[in-house]
């Protein structure tokens, strides 16, 4: 491997946990602590929120994802 390349497993184990902001298709804006992925992207998200209505754990289909930021929640 590449030493330029970081290894995709040790990113997805860093990922672990933290707080994921997922904007979808239709709008909406889903907050919560990512769990896990698979290879078609879909995600899923425990303790997630959407706007004030709690979720709970939520898959989000990959199809659907427009934009994927890791929150800092140190700065709220």
């Amino acid at each position: 491997m590449d030493s330029q390349q970081e290894d995709p497993r040790k990113k997805l184990r860093y990922w672990l946990g933290k707080t994921f902001k997922v904007t979808i298709t239709d709008g909406r804006i889903i907050v919560g602590q990512f769990v896990c992925t698979d290879r078609d992207a879909n995600i899923i998200l425990e303790n997630s929120w959407e706007g004030t209505r709690p979720l709970g754990l939520a898959l989000v289909p990959g199809r659907h994802i427009v934009t994927l930021s890791v929150m800092n929640l140190d700065l709220i």
